[in-house]
């Protein structure tokens, strides 16, 4: 096996100096799927696959909702809702975004008895990179539009993996975008899909080490 990476590297290499290394490698998003009201979509790209531990720094796109024939304005009122008679939450809602890096598949929070978050920093099975408060959310366009299927992210921006994420036993580092529901009133966060659409996108990347390099595949 060791051997097999090693020619891997050497072939990415040689791709290197023939005048390829133009090509973009991407993990995650490109394409909408038919998971019904994913808006949360992210995907990393770079332009090789080959890195040292200690500088894996990547192009990071993502969206928390569409833009597709609404204002962003149009976008923000969505993401607040006041309570009716037959809501869940009898409060004022809104919605806020954490994004979250892990070697664990899926992300698992510790909660009350009333299934609020206890901690949505540190009651959670991985690390915490960016917290994205609901004015933030809608302040910056973290749309996203689509063409035949074909995602166009309106925000991106650098995004560096600590080593210490490369030296898992499954091989496999994941960058979970999720959204929650922040209840104003009783200031709690609800891991809930009470605006009624999926709340999260996860990138999967697979890799393997050699010695201070990390090939990701």
């Amino acid at each position: 096996m060791k051997k097999l990476i090693a020619l891997v590297v050497v072939f990415v290499f040689v791709l290197s100096l023939t005048g390829c290394s133009n090509v973009k490698y991407v993990w995650g998003d490109s394409y909408l799927n038919f998971e019904f009201g994913k808006d949360i979509n992210a995907k990393l790209s770079s332009d090789t696959l080959i890195f040292s531990k200690d500088e894996i720094t990547m192009d990071f796109l993502y969206s928390l909702y569409s833009v597709n024939n609404i204002t962003l304005e149009q976008a923000k009122g969505c993401g607040r809702r006041t309570p009716s008679q037959n809501d869940k939450y009898q409060s004022n809602l809104e919605s806020v975004y954490a994004i979250y890096l892990s070697n664990n598949e899926n992300l698992i929070f510790e909660e009350d008895n009333d299934g609020a978050l206890i901690d949505y920093e540190n009651g959670v099975n991985a690390q915490l990179l960016k917290f994205i408060d609901y004015e933030e959310a809608f302040s910056t366009n973290y749309g996203y539009t689509s063409h035949q299927l074909t995602i166009t992210y309106n925000h991106s921006e650098k995004i560096t993996i600590p080593a210490e994420f490369f030296n898992s036993i499954n091989g496999v580092v994941y960058i979970h975008i999720i959204s929650f529901v922040h209840d104003i009133d009783n200031n709690k966060y609800y891991n809930d899909n009470v605006f009624e659409f999926t709340n999260i996108s996860t990138v999967k990347m697979k890799y393997y080490s050699i010695g201070d390099m990390v090939v990701i595949i």
